[in-house]
């Protein structure tokens, strides 16, 4: 079965789902540079943004049960997992985590992902191109680094990379230039590495 993910931002209590923004649910089909759902993401952490520097978690639903639910609330203990607080029991129920109507501006959004409890950063201008012949397709770095459940469903990056996951319930933003003090990481994902590990 295909696993499915929302954008959490723990902070808030706010939730983001792809299809508000007509993208797919699965991993593999919004991690994209340009993606609507990534890019309102990238726009809510930029510096001007209303998640700027807040714990940002890409929840699965086959992801481990219980994670990231302490300090949620005593609505988040009759969820199994974070991706099960944002939705509703049943249709008269409100979700323990709220949706987000993030809005996508134009005009840059940041030119680096910031990790401020690891002091890592990513440049964005760095990222891999899936295919020297098919310009402008790049794996958008931030659902997978910080995803919680990757490779337990269809649609999930496959590719053996440490950074997976590594940035999952971190603060994170997006800035316009590199931080002062801050690791520059190459994740480098890309579909050639996600094929080449099946």
């Amino acid at each position: 079965m295909g696993q499915y993910y929302k954008a959490v931002n723990l902070d808030r209590q706010e939730f983001v789902s792809p299809y508000t923004y007509h993208s797919g649910a699965k991993l593999m089909e919004h991690s994209w540079l340009y993606s609507p759902m990534v890019n309102a993401v990238v726009t809510a952490i930029a510096p001007a943004g209303t998640w700027h520097g807040c714990r940002l978690v890409w929840a699965g639903d086959y992801m481990d049960e219980q994670l990231f639910l302490k300090g949620l609330g005593k609505r988040a203990r009759s969820f199994k997992t974070l991706y099960d607080c944002c939705q509703s029991p049943d249709e008269t129920d409100t979700p323990c985590i709220a949706p987000a109507q993030l809005k996508i501006t134009d005009g840059p959004a940041g030119a680096y992902l910031a990790n401020h409890d690891k002091k890592q950063q990513v440049a964005l201008s760095d990222l891999p191109e899936e295919d020297p012949n098919e310009k402008g397709w790049h794996i958008h770095p931030l659902p997978l680094l910080c995803c919680s459940g990757n490779g337990r469903g269809g649609g999930d990056f496959r590719g053996e990379n440490p950074y997976t996951g590594s940035w999952a319930g971190d603060r994170i933003s997006a800035e316009y230039g590199p931080l002062e003090g801050y690791q520059l990481i190459v994740p480098a994902f890309t579909e050639q590495q996600d094929n080449h590990e099946r």
